[in-house]
Protein backbone atom coordinates (compact mmCIF):
# COMPACT_ATOMS: atom_id res chain seq x y z
CA UNK A 1 0.00 0.00 0.00
CA UNK A 2 1.96 3.00 -1.13
CA UNK A 3 1.98 5.66 2.07
CA UNK A 4 -0.18 8.63 1.09
CA UNK A 5 -3.15 5.59 0.76
CA UNK A 6 -1.79 4.17 4.61
CA UNK A 7 -2.04 8.00 5.77
CA UNK A 8 -5.40 8.19 4.03
CA UNK A 9 -7.10 5.11 5.66
CA UNK A 10 -5.42 5.25 9.34
CA UNK A 11 -4.43 8.15 9.76
CA UNK A 12 -6.71 11.86 10.85
CA UNK A 13 -5.77 15.42 11.03
CA UNK A 14 -5.96 15.07 14.98
CA UNK A 15 -3.41 12.07 14.44
CA UNK A 16 -1.33 14.52 12.71
CA UNK A 17 -1.98 17.48 14.78
CA UNK A 18 -0.86 15.12 18.18
CA UNK A 19 2.67 14.03 16.54
CA UNK A 20 3.02 17.65 15.02
CA UNK A 21 1.80 20.72 17.84
CA UNK A 22 -0.60 19.82 20.83
CA UNK A 23 -4.17 18.94 20.91
CA UNK A 24 -4.59 21.72 23.39
CA UNK A 25 -3.53 24.94 21.21
CA UNK A 26 -0.14 25.25 23.13
CA UNK A 27 2.64 26.83 21.17
CA UNK A 28 5.34 23.77 20.54
CA UNK A 29 8.48 23.91 19.40
CA UNK A 30 11.42 21.94 17.35
CA UNK A 31 14.70 22.22 16.46
CA UNK A 32 16.97 20.10 13.98
CA UNK A 33 20.78 20.40 12.19
CA UNK A 34 22.21 18.52 10.14
CA UNK A 35 24.66 18.26 7.21
CA UNK A 36 23.50 19.00 3.03
CA UNK A 37 25.37 16.62 0.71
CA UNK A 38 25.75 16.74 -2.96
CA UNK A 39 24.82 13.48 -4.75
CA UNK A 40 26.18 13.21 -8.39
CA UNK A 41 26.32 9.48 -9.94
CA UNK A 42 29.68 8.12 -10.47
CA UNK A 43 30.87 10.37 -7.96
CA UNK A 44 31.83 10.96 -4.06
CA UNK A 45 29.36 12.19 -2.38
CA UNK A 46 30.14 16.23 -1.45
CA UNK A 47 29.55 17.72 2.11
CA UNK A 48 28.12 21.11 0.67
CA UNK A 49 27.56 22.89 4.08
CA UNK A 50 25.87 22.75 7.41
CA UNK A 51 22.34 23.59 8.86
CA UNK A 52 20.11 24.69 11.86
CA UNK A 53 17.04 25.28 11.88
CA UNK A 54 13.93 26.27 14.28
CA UNK A 55 10.03 25.84 14.40
CA UNK A 56 7.37 26.95 16.79
CA UNK A 57 3.70 25.95 15.93
CA UNK A 58 0.87 25.55 17.30
CA UNK A 59 -2.35 23.89 15.68
CA UNK A 60 -5.73 25.68 16.96
CA UNK A 61 -9.40 23.67 16.90
CA UNK A 62 -11.55 25.16 13.48
CA UNK A 63 -14.68 25.88 14.84
CA UNK A 64 -16.28 24.16 11.71
CA UNK A 65 -14.08 20.99 12.37
CA UNK A 66 -10.68 20.49 11.58
CA UNK A 67 -7.58 22.50 12.62
CA UNK A 68 -5.92 25.81 11.77
CA UNK A 69 -2.03 25.06 11.16
CA UNK A 70 0.05 28.14 13.00
CA UNK A 71 3.67 27.69 12.09
CA UNK A 72 7.15 29.98 11.90
CA UNK A 73 9.91 28.24 10.63
CA UNK A 74 13.86 29.35 10.34
CA UNK A 75 17.36 27.97 9.21
CA UNK A 76 20.56 28.74 8.53
CA UNK A 77 22.76 27.84 6.01
CA UNK A 78 25.96 27.30 7.32
CA UNK A 79 29.36 27.93 5.87
CA UNK A 80 31.78 24.73 6.29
Amino acid sequence: MPAVEFVQKYLSARDWVRVRADLTGKTTFIAWQGAVYSFVPQERHRHLFNIVGMSAARCLPHPEGGWSFLSRELTFYLES
